[in-house]
């Protein structure tokens, strides 16, 4: 019976999304077994389907970083901000949500760093500027829009990374890298 409703949605939606419908599923049934009034006889007939081993695998993709010769193709074919958050990315390692949360206060150009405070493992990083990051940064910070270094078309924060994504595949697919 549960073998068959996540046959039925895998494929369909992520494993993720079955594997946190489960636990709904699991106490929803245990209610149903405590309000039947003969609780025992319930029993008798259905154990809980749903168990710890229920649970679907998910299989972490390989991660894939770009060869120098990628890179360059990026940047190649790239041009604004996706481009200049390619570049960032790829001088320092940053993930994409940190970078789309670079405000100027972040970047010091005294010490030639950029400091991000809201990383994933709620750690404060320091990140060397590079002559080519600081080169671009300083161009940007001619045309300053809001706090942040990274605008939106809508001149507004990225929403978690939303837009860059499309933009990326973009041009991943201009220079066919997968």
């Amino acid at each position: 019976m549960i073998r068959d409703y996540i046959i039925g949605l895998n494929g369909k939606v992520s494993i993720s999304t079955i594997n946190s419908n489960l636990p709904v599923l699991r106490r929803s049934f245990n209610l149903a077994k405590e309000l039947t009034e003969d609780s025992e006889k319930w029993e008798q007939f259905l154990k809980n389907p749903i168990k710890k081993d229920t649970y679907l695998t998910k299989q972490e993709k390989e991660k894939r970083f770009p060869t120098l010769k990628e890179f360059n193709l990026l940047l190649a074919n790239s041009t604004g901000t996706i481009h200049d958050i390619i570049l960032l990315c790829g001088h320092t390692g940053v993930r994409v949500s940190n970078v789309t949360d670079i405000t100027w206060s972040y970047v010091n150009f005294e010490e030639d760093m950029i400091i991000l405070p809201k990383t994933k493992g709620k750690k404060i990083i320091i990140v060397p500027m590079s002559n080519c990051l600081r080169e671009m940064l300083l161009e940007r910070s001619k045309n300053k829009i809001n706090e942040y270094v990274f605008n939106s078309r809508f001149n507004t924060k990225y929403a978690n990374g939303q837009g860059i994504r499309k933009e990326f595949e973009n041009v991943l697919k201009s220079v066919k890298v997968t």
